[in-house]
């Protein structure tokens, strides 16, 4: 009986390392997936976007939704649309969005959030942004620096780092194939 324990204990050892090797070559082995993904809207149009989600500097989540729609093969918006949880913040409309790059370079990004196809319920928590501007003035994948706007006058400081800028930059030149 003793011999049928210790053979147990053996396999299961063994199992254990095959089961530690298996999970440590699949986490290497697989390729990073790109969270790029083209979305038909009809009448010949495609929204195409990236979403990430990042934490501001209390620790809140914030999605990043950066999208394009192309039709008949030319741009017709790119835009970043933030999303925050409902209270955590509440967005001033009508202020641009200041961006900062590690170089020292800043630019705005003008709201456009009155003329999008939101809900106006979900001004508090959501700030869209015209960011053709800035996307044609990314050069590197260094990581930049939001700073939204909110109604009492501050700001909130969102980093989007340098994967995700490689992400944003690849969606700047991904074209439709049809």
């Amino acid at each position: 009986m003793q011999g049928w324990l210790m053979e147990i204990q053996r396999l299961g050892r063994w199992g254990l390392v095959l089961l530690c090797g298996v999970v440590l070559w699949l986490g290497w082995a697989l390729p990073a997936i790109a969270l790029i993904h083209p979305y038909l809207e009809g009448g010949g149009q495609v929204m195409v976007r990236s979403l990430q989600t990042l934490r501001d500097e209390s620790d809140h989540a914030w999605q990043a939704v950066l999208f394009k729609r192309v039709r008949d093969g030319q741009v017709v918006d790119f835009r970043l649309r933030l999303v925050g949880y409902p209270g955590a913040a509440y967005l001033a409309h009508a202020q641009p969005l200041s961006i900062s790059t590690g170089s020292g370079e800043q630019w705005t990004a003008p709201d456009v959030f009155g003329t999008s196809r939101l809900n106006d319920d979900l001004a508090g928590n959501v700030g869209e942004y015209d960011f053709r501007d800035t996307m044609l003035r990314l050069q590197t994948d260094m990581p930049l620096r939001l700073a939204l706007p909110l109604e009492e006058g501050r700001s909130l400081e969102l980093t989007i780092p340098p994967f995700a800028v490689r992400e944003w930059r690849q969606l700047l030149d991904w074209q439709h194939e049809d």
